[in-house]
């Protein structure tokens, strides 16, 4: 994840289409809840950070972060990637990813 999110805020295709896009979805989809009152009390949330957000990185320091508890977007890029795990699959195992996923 930590490597990843970098790659999808810089200029260039993924940014101008993919992430673009995703984000207002995003945006659009934390404005709903965010009125709908789900975000009552969270700590550390605020709406005018989701609403700056120009990437996924700002998204995820402003929304995903205090939502789920963790201290920053990188606190979450850490906890939440497998590579933590992988040293300790005892039985033989295939990983395949794109180049560019």
């Amino acid at each position: 994840l930590q490597l990843c999110q970098p790659r999808l805020d810089a200029s260039g295709f993924n940014r101008n289409v993919y992430s673009r896009n995703f984000l207002k979805t995003l945006k659009r989809k934390t404005e709903d809840q965010y009125a709908r009152g789900l975000l009552d009390g969270v700590p550390r949330f605020s709406i005018e950070k989701v609403r700056a957000a120009t990437t996924i990185g700002e998204f995820d320091d402003a929304v995903v972060a205090p939502v789920y508890g963790f201290k920053d977007k990188i606190d979450y890029y850490r906890k939440s990637s497998c590579a933590q795990y992988l040293n300790d699959i005892s039985v033989p195992f295939l990983v395949v990813n794109a180049n560019d996923d």
